[in-house]
């Protein structure tokens, strides 16, 4: 599109001052390539720095609006874009490297200033910044090199000084300042930090002198040794000097010290070298060492050289015998003769030496470590530490031989590699030189142990707590403390030497022992150990790759760990041994479900034991001399979210939702489902060879078996004929994902429908070795187990039962996959072979199950209201296909049958095989002419199987059938197995006979024989007669009903009882019948053997009563019944013992089942049965068939179950406490309290508080007075003023101890007292304020108040009453009341605290807080047509006078319209506030200014109204109207400030119309005419700011985005006349509007940008608060309260709306701007205690 000329002026002007910007640009690059760092300064470069973004930025801003302006030109405008921005960040990126270097010049090389002065120097080597480990001593020096370097440099920022400083700190220094954050304002902060802690020259000089003390003793007269004790001395007594002290006056104790570490010949040296017997100087002695150290080194050089040209060569004793002490520097140049190699004795070194190259690392280690040779430079006589060889390893950089360097093992070839991964922060301890090692690789494949650490407290020299790690091993005869937790400790020790010996016959020698307090992290627990000092005592431990979350500790215990970070790795300075090792441990154990991690209680809070699946190096003992790095494993562990638990529930959870989403009902109201598939459902390879295959094999067999095949095409055809099989169509093409399923016979005698059926192999696997099962998910379950199902059937008076015919082929599978169930088949040999797509579930998927029982649960919920019995029914009684339901009416039988069937029908779902106990049901059933399978014709003695077992619906009895034993061959332990698991019992009515089954298999399991080991004979014979006895179950019959005849009255009565081998529950049904008489009959029953490593019996019968609860449990839900209303007994008195005790006293196992017990049960639910009338006995020893089928007490209970309660005979409990097991030791504790203290915090009132302490103070004195005295009913002045005296003195002896104990002696409180200015005194035992007021003339309580500790309870009530007394008085007055005889500390503060928080005042004068003001609205900012987003308002009212005399005028209002994006105003007339008048309003705006997308309003009856009435004639109006519809939204209930925006439109409105009209009345048409004309004014307001100069142009109004200019211009001239412009004039009218709106978005839309008001953000209302409902038409003492319910928070989270419940019980939302908080009992101030 061409621009006109106005738009390429504007463009042209614009590109000009886009080059000068580029112009600027261009001159820093020239000054830049200019830049000579030697003669101009770096500032220059950082003032030009600083100017670059404001050049970005106006380019910026010119380059947008040229962008704008020139559409067509867009590759252009980029391109320029692009240009300026390479070359913007080149220049910044050049100026920054420039900066950098010269700063980095100016630190390193802190000579360079002096270049211009001495450009002849040479240039010296940078200097390092030191380090400081903490050491107190070297702090001074210290921080005068930093100083030097650092602190008084001015060209770096403080943030860089921080770094710097941090990065010099080491050890318990850096841990000082570890947590505060490198930024400019805390350098000055960790500066002041450092200089509290270690610039202390008190302690400074204490360190230095108990270094003298300590200096070192020489026990054989050597030049090292003499050297190291004078260099001592001498350094710490010139550093004394240093710090002003007097050593010139310490002849004497120095001297005593010095000549007391001396060995034996220098000393006698000193003495012979004195030549009087005055008191020698210091500095004589100091000569006289020096002296004799060169004496020493002199001779030590000869007897070396001499001692060296005597070594044989071709020995190894002397080098292995030789001392490191032994080898110095000689003075004397000898010839040197190689050792020979240690590995074959041939000439060469060692590292030379193929045989030694040969070895493994660990055989290097051992031969080096065997020989005495150097881990670093294998030469004799020195350590790795003390080897001055400038080489070390290849790999780490570590001190040791490349050649002894530990890596990580190769996953491909099982070869060290040369280098390991580390961490570069990990710190491994530094061992010190000549120390023997042992590190014994504790790593087993994809395992990690962790070890016992803990974290403990020491408390030092100084009683300072310091941290520490500890591992506890009671493999150790010694504790073991490291040489760096020694020194940090800095405690006494005493000389030990005594060698430790480690793992591997490593042996180090200890030569210090020191005695220490350790203190638990967690716990009040304190012992005293005594520990011996080495280097080291454990290499640092290896981290496991797994966060502490993953593990599940529980929540109670995370803050209880012994150590929290368990998981990483750590440096261990402590090892506490086996001497306390058992005494720390508690009995406490938890798994934690990982392995075999546990958590053990220790005295030191819980440890995490245990191993797992990782990989982990443990280093023993002492470290190898070099630097052994913990070898890690990279690999990701599958636990925590990624265990198959986890994962299972998560892909449950997805099946359910992939379930919702994609389930839909086609026409004839069948489920259509999708396979839930997983993500690598696109693995899947070609099954259609393996499927071809496999159809052949089955063909072949069929060939063979006409009867199969009979059958086999029978069921093949049936598929086809119901459409749940469809031929794929000739031609069509192969999709990407496609499965074939194989198909085989499975056989079923039994079965009344279907002898032979057909199953789909989808676990068949194709040529990627993935199934279709393996990429499909599966559910969760969805119904109940068989066991709740069978128990509620026995409920029932009216059994009923059916299942659903075909119920997987019921459901339709969605076409999209069809493909992944395609089969091959074909009728006959001499067809050809067809591929068929299977249309419905197929019951081999994984999700087969789910998808049809969450149909039958949908069906279920969906009928809830409409048939709620029914609904139940379809959701609890069926299992699978099979349902079992009934009811205590035949009327509600059969009614429950319609129902479920009509509810089934429309699912298709049909239900046949119905069957059931009554007749007349089985007569209203009656029968289908098309299934003749609809019903069952059971005849008297016929049983039909229900969900496994046998019932006679006749007899309404259950039965067993016993199968005859086959004669087999051979008998093992697995088809014993497999012929006990034959007889189905879910219920446990034949358990007593199967428990001995099952104790027989425990004793066989015993004995620990193969599973297909044939049994001795002995054995055979006892299990066939066993099995013998089994045919004797024909016999048993159980009654279906348990109740006997319809009872609304009745009971459940558990029992439990346990023997040697068993134990076991019953539960019985006790009812009684419509003749008044009680019946028991067997519900259920349960028995478990006993553990094969063996219990007592009390143990045994608490298990069998926590089995009965479990039970009992189970049956409470399937009935719907609570738990409490159960009755259980035991023949143990001392389960009821242990049920009536305290569980904290009772040990673990006992206290955690009894936990469980009492979780679903009471104590007074438990009661006491005789050993003779518990059925459970039978249940735990085993009843033969013959002995159960006649045994009364089993299926009926005992005898007085079935009599009243009123002749039960319960026998007593009389076990006392003392005499249960199993109970724990404790020790009594005696606590005392300050009950004075605790009365203070429970009265809420000083006068009550007072009147309380008084009577105590009575009730004393009359105690003390041996009740002798007369006491008054009463409270005196003089009692009250006593009580008020012992609250002080207890207050003031809580909060001011110091001070009152000062005081008391008459002394001067402390300097830092916060009474220091008050010059206190005491008086009567309360302190009291000295003040400067003794002069005066007021009173003396006035002259001396009694001080009061601020923000305690005491305090606060005074200021409470007070307040009260004076009448709700202000904070000012308030102070001054109290100040008449009490002086608080801070009790101006407190004063306003108490005004503030008082609810009297609170509900006199309330403050509202509004939040802060929330972003606008997106129709707000957004460009939109002009009212498709309206705000609606009412203004008014207005009189309109009628035009006829004697008639009195009417109102009228106005009603506003307002754009939301324009702010365009349209204004109309209404009569009456209407809902029909607004809908007219409603019509005339829509038609002139088109239909509005959404309308805001507030909650006026007539918008309402409105709303529902546009409600009603869209849904009138179908789905097209629906879709046109105006979307209505109302503001909260009295918030007019969320309609700002139509609000301001009012008031503009009202503003015109006020200085207009003024008292006029128009008439109706005059009235309109004005409103317009005021609509006119109001469109035509700029909404940009408009500027001074004459060329811009005008300002943008909303008229703009109506009729495309202001409404108040004088009309444009005609130009019809004129030739029209066509297309190309539209395109300019179209370019106006774009140049519009895009005014719109550069000069309107930032004017939004600013918060008028509501700018802080304010404590948000939160649930449960209470708060003032501020009512505009009522006073404020008038305002309801209320609760807030809910909070509604807004997108951006801040809460402006609330619901809120008044008194009245009603809630209503309103604003938060319209509430008030009344403070709350957490608002308080807080207690000092």
């Amino acid at each position: 599109m061409a621009l006109d000329d106005e738009t390429l002026k504007i463009v042209t002007g614009l590109k000009k001052k886009r080059g000068v910007i580029k112009g600027s640009l261009t001159r820093i690059r020239t000054f830049i390539s200019n830049f000579d760092v030697t003669e101009q300064p770096v500032s220059l470069l950082e003032f030009r720095q600083e100017e670059l973004p404001a050049i970005n930025r106006k380019f910026d801003d010119v380059q947008a609006e040229i962008e704008l302006l020139e559409i067509d030109d867009i590759s252009g405008s980029e391109a320029e874009r692009e240009r300026f921005e390479n070359e913007y960040f080149t220049i910044r990126s050049q100026i920054q490297e420039l900066i950098n270097t010269e700063k980095l010049t100016s630190v390193t090389g802190p000579n360079a200033s002096f270049n211009s002065y001495r450009p002849h120097r040479t240039q010296l080597a940078p200097i390092s910044l030191p380090s400081f480990d903490g050491n107190i001593q070297e702090w001074s020096s210290f921080f005068d090199i930093f100083r030097a370097m650092v602190h008084e440099e001015d060209s770096f920022t403080t943030a860089q000084k921080l770094y710097h400083l941090r990065s010099c700190l080491l050890g318990p220094a850096l841990d000082l300042v570890r947590s505060i954050p490198i930024s400019d304002g805390n350098y000055a902060v960790v500066l002041d930090r450092l200089k509290h802690r270690y610039d202390n020259k008190s302690l400074v000089i204490q360190s230095h002198i108990r270094a003298i003390l300590d200096c070192p003793r020489i026990d054989v007269s050597s030049s090292g040794a003499l050297q190291k004790l004078y260099s001592h001395v001498c350094t710490h007594v010139a550093a004394l000097r240093a710090l002003d002290q007097p050593v010139e006056h310490w002849d004497a104790w120095l001297i005593t010290i010095v000549t007391g570490r001396l060995d034996k010949n220098t000393g006698h040296g000193w003495q012979l070298h004195l030549k009087n017997t005055d008191l020698p100087k210091y500095k004589d002695l100091e000569a006289f060492l020096a002296s004799r150290c060169v004496a020493l080194e002199n001779s030590e050089a000869v007897m070396s050289n001499e001692s060296t040209n005597k070594i044989d060569t071709h020995s190894n004793s002397t080098a292995k015998t030789s001392k490191p002490t032994h080898q110095k520097r000689s003075l004397v140049i000898t010839e040197k003769s190689e050792a020979p190699c240690i590995c074959c004795n041939k000439s060469h070194r060692v590292y030379q030496c193929e045989d030694f190259k040969k070895m493994t690392v660990t055989d290097r280690h051992s031969k080096i470590r065997d020989a005495q040779l150097c881990f670093n430079c294998f030469s004799p006589y020195h350590a790795a530490r003390a080897c001055r060889s400038r080489y070390s390893c290849q790999h780490c950089t570590g001190r040791h031989n490349t050649l002894l360097h530990v890596g990580k093992r190769s996953a491909r070839d099982g070869t060290t590699e040369d280098c390991i991964s580390e961490k570069k922060d990990t710190h491994t301890p530094s061992c010190e030189p000549a120390i023997p090692s042992t590190s014994c690789c504790a790593s087993q494949a994809n395992s990690h142990v962790f070890l016992s650490t803990v974290i403990v407290y020491i408390a030092d020299r100084y009683g300072t707590k310091q941290r520490c790690r500890a591992i506890l091993d009671s493999g150790s005869q010694v504790n073991l403390l490291s040489r760096r937790l020694f020194r940090l400790l800095q405690l006494p020790s005493r000389s030990a030497v005594i060698p430790v010996n480690g793992i591997g016959s490593s042996r180090v020698q200890v030569s210090a022992a020191v005695d220490i307090q350790v203190m638990s992290r967690v716990k009040d627990y304190i012992i005293d150990l005594s520990c011996y000092v080495l280097p080291s005592t454990v290499c640092e431990l290896s981290s496991c790759s797994t966060p502490s979350h993953a593990f599940k500790i529980p929540n109670d215990l995370v803050d209880d760990l012994a150590d929290p970070s368990f998981t990483e790795a750590g440096v261990i300075d402590m090892l506490i041994g086996g001497g306390a090792f058992y005494d720390l441990l508690e009995c406490e154990r938890i798994s934690l479900g990982i392995g075999n991690i546990r958590l053990q209680n220790t005295k030191f809070g819980w440890m995490v034991t245990g191993e797992m699946n990782t990989v982990c190096l443990l280093s023993i003992g002492q470290e190898i001399e070099g630097d052994w790095r913990s070898a890690r494993n990279n690999e990701d562990l599958e636990f925590g979210r990624s265990s198959k638990a986890n994962k299972r529930v998560a892909e449950e959870q997805q099946t359910v939702l992939h379930f919702q989403e994609h389930t839909t009902r086609n026409e004839y109201g069948r489920f259509v489902v999708r396979l839930p598939l997983k993500n690598n459902y696109n693995e899947l390879g070609n099954s259609l060879s393996m499927a071809i295959s496999r159809f052949f094999s089955i063909e072949r067999k069929l060939i063979h078996d006409t009867t199969l095949r009979e059958e086999y095409t029978k069921f093949m055809s049936e598929y086809i004929n119901l459409g749940h099989m469809q031929e794929v169509p000739k031609g069509s093409s192969i999709p990407t994902q496609v499965w074939y399923l194989p198909h085989h016979a499975v056989m079923k005698s039994t079965s009344l429908t279907t002898k032979v059926r057909v199953v789909f192999d989808a676990s068949a696997r194709g040529s990627n070795g993935l199934a279709l099962n393996d990429v499909l998910m599966s559910g969760p379950t969805i119904q109940e187990d068989v066991f709740s199902i069978l128990v509620r059937f026995r409920r029932y008076q009216y059994a009923l039962t059916s299942d659903v015919e075909k119920m997987f082929r019921q459901v339709s599978v969605a076409k999209e996959d069809w493909d992944l169930q395609r089969i091959l088949w074909r009728s006959d040999p001499t067809e050809p072979l067809r591929t068929y797509h299977l249309t419905t579930v197929t019951y081999s998927t994984t999700p087969a199950s789910f998808l049809a029982t969450k149909c039958l649960a949908v069906l279920g919920e969906e009928s809830r209201i409409q048939f709620p019995e029914a609904s139940k029914a379809i959701q609890n009684d069926f299992y699978m296909d099979d349902l079992m339901t009934g009811s205590d009416t035949e009327e509600g039988c059969c009614r429950l049958q319609r129902e479920i069937s009509s509810i089934m029908d429309s699912a298709k779902l049909p239900l046949r095989k119905w069957c059931s106990n009554s007749r007349t049901v089985m007569q209203q059933l009656g029968r289908s002419g098309e299934d003749p399978l609809f019903t069952l014709e059971v005849k008297d003695g016929e049983t039909i199987k229900s969900l496994g077992l046998e019932w006679q619906p006749v007899k309404d009895h259950f039965q067993f059938t016993a199968n005859k034993t086959q004669n087999r061959s051979k008998f093992t332990k697995r088809t014993l197995l497999s012929d006990l698991n034959r007889i189905f019992d879910p219920l446990g009515f034949i358990s007593p006979v199967l428990l001995k089954g099952k104790i027989f298999l425990q004793q066989i399991w015993a004995m620990q024989m193969d599973w297909d080991r044939p049994l001795s004979p002995d054995i055979q014979g006892r299990w066939m007669s066993f099995c013998k006895e089994l045919e004797q179950l024909q016999r048993i019959s159980i009654p279906r009903k348990v109740k006997p005849e319809l009872s609304d009255e009745f009971h459940l009565h558990g029992f439990c009882d346990a023997s040697q081998e068993a134990y076991g529950a019953c539960l019985y049904v006790r009812s009684r019948n419509q003749r008044g008489r009680w019946q028991a009959r067997l519900l259920c029953s349960k028995t478990r053997v006993a553990p094969l490593k063996g219990s007592t019996i009390p143990r045994l019968e608490l298990c069998g009563a926590l089995l009965l609860v479990e039970l009992a449990k189970k049956v409470a839900d399937s009935w719907a019944l609570s738990i409490m209303d159960f009755w259980f007994w035991t023949d143990s008195t001392i389960v009821l013992g242990w049920l009536n005790s305290q569980q904290v006293r009772l040990k673990t196992y006992v206290a955690n089942r009894v936990s469980q017990i009492l979780e679903n049960s009471e104590v007074r639910q438990w009661h006491h049965v005789s050993t003779v009338d518990n059925p459970a006995d039978l249940a735990s020893r085993g009843l033969n068939p013959s002995e159960l089928s006649v045994s009364e007490s089993w299926w009926y209970g005992p005898r007085w179950l079935s009599e009243p309660e009123e002749k039960w005979n319960p026998s007593p409990v009389c076990l006392r406490q003392e005499e249960l097991p199993e109970q724990r030791k404790f020790k009594l504790a005696l606590v005392m309290l300050n009950q004075s203290t605790d009365l203070v915090y429970i009265k809420s009132d000083w006068n009550r508080l007072v009147r309380a302490i008084a009577w105590l103070a009575l009730f004393v004195d009359y105690l003390k007075a041996k009740k002798n005295i007369q006491v008054t009913r009463y409270l005196t002045v003089e009692n009250l003023k006593k009580a008020e005296t012992i609250i002080f003195k207890r207050v003031q002896a809580e909060c001011f101890p110091k001070e009152a104990i000062a005081l008391a002696n008459r002394k001067e409180v402390p300097r830092t007292s916060k009474l220091k200015s008050l010059y206190p005194f005491m008086q009567d035992g309360i302190i009291l304020v000295g003040g400067r007021l003794q002069n005066s003339d007021i009173n003396n309580w006035q002259k001396h108040p009694i001080v009061l500790p601020a923000n305690h309870r005491v305090t606060l009530l005074i200021f409470e009453n007070l307040h009260r007394e004076m009448l709700h008085c202000g904070p000012q007055a308030l102070l001054a009341e109290v100040r008449r005889r009490y002086w608080p500390l801070m009790g101006r503060r407190t004063a306003r605290t108490v005004v503030r928080k008082c609810v009297k005042c609170i509900r006199a004068s309330p403050k509202f807080t509004t939040p802060l003001m929330g972003q606008l609205p997106k129709d707000r900012v957004r460009m939109s047509r002009s009212f498709s987003t309206t705000g609606v308002d009412f203004a008014g009212p207005f009189i309109v006078r009628s035009g006829i005399r004697r008639v009195t005028g009417k109102k009228a209002w106005i009603c506003v319209f307002i754009c939301f994006a324009t702010r365009a105003v349209h204004l109309e007339i209404v009569e009456d506030m209407t809902s029909d008048a607004f809908m007219a309003c409603l019509r005339r705006f829509i038609s002139r200014r088109g239909r509005c997308a959404v309308i805001h309003s507030d909650n006026g009856t007539n918008f309402v109204g409105a709303q529902r009435e546009l409600a009603s004639i869209i849904k009138q109006g179908g789905p097209a109207m629906a879709k046109e519809g105006i979307e209505w939204r109302f503001n909260p209930p009295s918030g007019p400030h969320f309609g700002g925006l139509w609000e301001a439109a009012v008031k503009s409105a009202k503003y015109h119309l006020k200085r207009v009209m003024g008292e006029t009345k128009l008439t109706l048409a005059e009235l309109n005419t004005l409103i317009c004309q005021v609509e006119a004014c109001l469109n035509s307001r700029p909404i940009t700011p408009i500027g001074s100069d004459p060329d811009e142009p005008e300002a943008l109004t909303p008229a703009h985005f109506l009729v495309g200019g202001p409404l108040s211009l004088p009309p444009e001239p005609d130009r019809l006349s004129e030739a029209p412009g066509g297309l190309r004039r539209w395109k300019h009218v179209q370019y106006l509007l774009q140049l519009f709106w895009r005014r719109w978005y550069t000069e309107y839309l930032p004017q939004c940008q600013v918060r008028g008001k509501w700018v802080n953000k304010k404590q948000p209302l939160k649930i449960n608060d209470i708060v003032i409902i501020k009512e505009d038409n009522l006073p404020p003492t008038k305002w309801n309260l209320g609760r807030i319910t809910q909070v509604h928070p807004g997108r951006d989270g801040a809460i402006r709306v609330v619901t809120v419940r008044t008194v009245a019980g009603t809630e209503i939302k309103r604003p938060s701007a319209k509430l008030c908080a009344l403070p709350s009992e957490t608002d308080t101030i807080i207690v000092e205690k």
